[in-house]
């Protein structure tokens, strides 16, 4: 009879720890999370915006300070340009120094390219400013 009754009690005992842990992970089922992020805006000189204007030109991409595409030029005088929007982002002025060339980055030497608009030794436009410079292809 005792053999009974504690096989009874074993089984009651598993269905109440069963309910206990069902209706435990029911309640902690939602994670909630709290907390702050902080975002801010690039703090220094960088390519904003690339595009083709006239030519061909694929593969326009950018990131930071430098600049990749595909320029393909047909014959003797043909040209391509693009508008290239580089700005200072930073609460300090910077000026333009150069552009440095990738020698990796160059599958035919001959071609060259033309920056317009900023010069060596011009202040860096702001992001306000919404200047455009043109890199030309000839």
């Amino acid at each position: 009879m005792a053999r009974i009754k504690n096989k009874w009690l074993v089984c009651i005992l598993m269905l109440v720890f069963l309910f206990i842990s069902v209706g435990y992970a029911k309640i902690t089922g939602t994670l909630q999370i709290s907390g702050t992020a902080k975002i801010e805006k690039r703090k220094d000189i960088f390519i904003k915006d690339a595009n083709l204007v006239s030519g061909n030109a694929d593969k326009i991409s950018f990131s930071g300070t430098a600049l990749s595409s595909n320029v393909m030029l047909g014959s003797d005088g043909s040209e391509t340009i693009l508008s290239v929007t580089i700005v200072n982002n930073s609460d300090t002025p910077k000026v333009f120094n150069e552009v440095k060339y990738i020698d990796d980055a160059y599958s035919n030497e001959n071609i060259t390219f033309t920056l317009n608009g900023l010069e060596s030794g011009d202040a860096v436009p702001t992001e306000a400013s919404g200047q455009s410079n043109s890199v030309t292809f000839p």
